[in-house]
């Protein structure tokens, strides 16, 4: 009879291992769980709350203006380049015309053209005062861009100065 008690207490003990090990898995599921969500509890902290409330957000929309700017001027500078390289084919165009007449001029050798030669030197020369100006635009673009990247930098260093405390 007493092997028999002793069979029945080994199995007992198993299964309270069992049972404990099901509960230890349970308790460290659970405490995943909570460590997971925990973040859920309470807002988490950005470099904004820390940042002065007073200077942050004028330095903040100096930068995002120019940002903007610099956009602008870099879209307004591709216009321009365009409009310079259409400028630039349309003289290039004028000035192969032109060197193809005055060859046919000089082989004709007709003093009746002159008053064309001339003509058509203006229309030349009017083409080449428009890809001056449209030179001239470009370069201005460049200089915008240039000062909205310069700007865009000085309000990121600000920026920079204001986030460094914070962090």
């Amino acid at each position: 009879m007493s092997k028999g008690l002793r069979l029945t207490e080994k199995w007992m003990q198993r299964a309270l291992w069992l049972v404990a090990l099901v509960f230890a898995g349970f308790l460290i599921g659970l405490g995943g769980k909570i460590v997971e969500n925990i973040w859920d509890v309470e807002a988490p902290l950005t470099l904004e709350q820390f940042v002065d409330p007073a200077q942050g957000p004028v330095v903040r929309a100096a930068a995002e203006q120019a940002d903007r700017n610099k956009s602008e001027a870099e879209r307004q500078l591709q216009q321009a380049d365009q409009k310079h390289q259409v400028a630039q084919a349309n003289t290039q165009a004028a000035q192969e015309t032109f060197q193809n007449w005055i060859a046919t001029r000089r082989s004709t050798a007709r003093p009746d053209q002159d008053p064309e030669v001339i003509a058509r030197t203006r229309d030349l020369d009017t083409l080449k005062a428009a890809e001056r100006q449209a030179l001239g635009a470009v370069e201005v673009q460049q200089q915008a861009l240039l000062d909205a990247t310069q700007a865009r930098q000085k309000a990121a260093v600000q920026l920079e100065k204001l986030e460094q405390p914070a962090r």
